[in-house]
C-alpha cells in the first residue's frame, strides 16, 4: 500500500482534479518521492551488493556460513524490493483496494512473509557481525552493526504491522542500510586489527589475548600476520590481442621485499571455456610452455620488485565461445611467511594435498 489507508490524502491520491494548498502539495510530493524513488534506490543498492558477492565468490573468498547467510540476505532483499516495485508499477492505491480480496490478501501475505524472513536473516547477520567485531576488539564497528540491525528489524516490523509496504517502512530500512555502511567504514582493517591485538597493543590486557593468544605462543605466526598486511603482492591482468588468431595473456606481479635465494612466486593459469547455456563450462590448467618471464628491478638499487609473465595463446575459438582465464598467485617470502597470509587455525584444518583457493591471490579476466 503506497499510501496508508488512514492517510487523509488516500481517497484523493489518484484524482488529477483534486487541488491542495502549497504546504499540503509539498507534503504529498514528498510522499510520492518516497513511494517511487526510495525502493528503486534500494534495489540498485542491493543489485550492487549482489554483484560484489559474485565478485568475492569468483575471487576465491572462503564460502563459510557468513558468506552463505549474506548471499541469502541479498536474495531476500531483492525479492522483497521486486514485490514492492512490481506492485507499485502495476497498480495505484485505488485499483489495489478494488482488487479481488483473495489477490489482495495474497500480496499482503507475501509481503509479510518476506518481512518475517528479513527479520530472521537480519538478526542472524547482525549477530555474526557483532560477535566478529567483538572478537577483534573492534567495539565501534560492533556498536554500529548492532544499531543498523535494530533499525532494519524495526523497519521490517513496521512493514508487517502496516500489512503492506509503505514509504515510511522502506525509509526505516534505508536508514538501517546507511548505518550499516557506516559500520563497514569504521571496521578496522587488518593492520588496525593487528595493532589492537598484537604485542604492541595500547592496553596491556589486549596484547595477544583471546583469539590472538597464539601470537604470544608463536612469534613467527604473529610476524607472518603483520607481513601479510603490509607486503601482500599485487596482481594485474591484461590481454594483448595480436591478430584474429593470436593473443597474449599478461600477468604483472609486484612482490614487495623480494629476496633472491629466499623468495619465490608460484603462478597457475586456468582457461575456462563456455560454449553456451546448454553446455557445462570446461576448465583446464595451462602448462608453462613458451612463457616469457621478465624480472622487474629498481633502476638505482637493482632490487627485484616483481615479475611479468607473457603467455602466448592461440585464440581461434568459435564465435559462440566465451573464454576466461583464472590466474592464481602465491608469494613465498621466506620459509616462515607465505602470502596471502592464512590464519594457522584455518591451515590446520586443511587436508593434505592441493591448497584451497584462500591460500592464493585469484584474478580473472575475460577474452573480448
Amino acid at each position: 500500500m503506497v499510501v496508508p489507508k488512514s492517510h487523509k490524502y488516500a481517497m484523493y491520491y489518484d484524482d488529477p482534479n483534486f487541488k491542495l494548498g502549497a504546504v499540503d502539495t509539498v507534503k504529498l510530493k514528498g510522499l510520492r518521492v518516497l513511494e517511487h524513488n526510495l525502493p528503486m534506490v534500494m534495489l540498485a543498492f542491493e543489485m550492487f551488493n549482489a554483484n560484489e558477492m559474485i565478485k568475492k565468490f569468483k575471487a576465491g573468498d572462503k564460502v563459510d556460513g557468513k558468506f552463505v547467510i549474506d548471499s541469502v540476505n541479498t536474495i531476500q532483499s531483492l525479492a522483497a524490493l521486486m514485490v514492492e516495485i512490481g506492485t507499485m508499477r502495476s497498480t495505484s492505491f485505488k485499483n489495489l483496494m478494488n482488487q479481488p480480496r483473495a489477490l489482495y490478501f495474497t500480496r499482503t501475505t507475501l509481503s509479510k512473509v518476506l518481512g518475517v524472513i528479513g527479520i530472521v536473516i537480519t538478526l542472524t547477520v547482525t549477530s555474526m557481525d557483532v560477535i566478529k567485531s567483538v572478537q577483534k576488539n573492534d567495539m565501534d564497528a560492533a556498536f554500529f552493526h548492532a544499531l543498523s540491525g535494530a533499525i532494519a528489524i524495526a523497519g521490517f516490523i513496521y512493514l508487517g504491522v502496516a500489512l503492506f509496504t509503505t514509504p515510511l517502512g522502506w525509509a526505516i530500512i534505508a536508514l538501517g542500510l546507511i548505518v550499516a555502511v557506516v559500520a563497514i567504514l569504521v571496521t578496522d582493517n587488518e593492520l588496525e586489527t593487528w595493532a589492537k591485538n598484537g604485542p604492541f597493543a595500547k592496553d596491556v590486557a589486549d596484547r595477544c589475548t583471546g583469539n590472538y593468544e597464539k601470537w604470544d605462543k608463536n612469534s613467527k605466526e604473529c610476524y607472518a600476520s603483520l607481513v601479510g598486511t603490509i607486503m601482500s603482492p599485487s596482481v594485474n591482468l591484461s590481454v594483448h590481442r595480436l591478430n584474429s588468431a593470436h593473443c597474449q595473456l599478461i600477468i604483472d606481479v609486484d612482490t614487495p621485499n623480494f629476496a633472491l635465494g629466499q623468495s619465490e612466486i608460484l603462478v597457475q593459469v586456468y582457461q575456462i571455456e563456455d560454449e553456451g547455456v546448454l553446455h557445462f563450462e570446461q576448465e583446464f590448467r595451462r602448462d608453462h610452455k613458451n612463457w616469457q618471464i621478465t624480472q622487474k628491478e629498481k633502476t638505482q638499487s637493482g632490487s627485484i620488485t616483481g615479475y611479468k609473465y607473457v603467455i602466448p595463446i592461440l585464440s581461434m575459438w568459435p564465435k559462440n565461445f566465451e573464454v576466461d582465464w583464472k590466474v592464481k598467485v602465491q608469494y613465498r617470502l621466506d620459509n616462515n611467511v607465505t602470502l596471502p597470509y592464512v590464519d594457522s587455525d584455518e591451515r590446520n584444518d586443511w587436508d593434505k594435498g592441493e591448497q584451497p583457493d584462500k591460500a592464493w591471490i585469484i584474478k580473472e579476466i575475460e577474452y573480448v
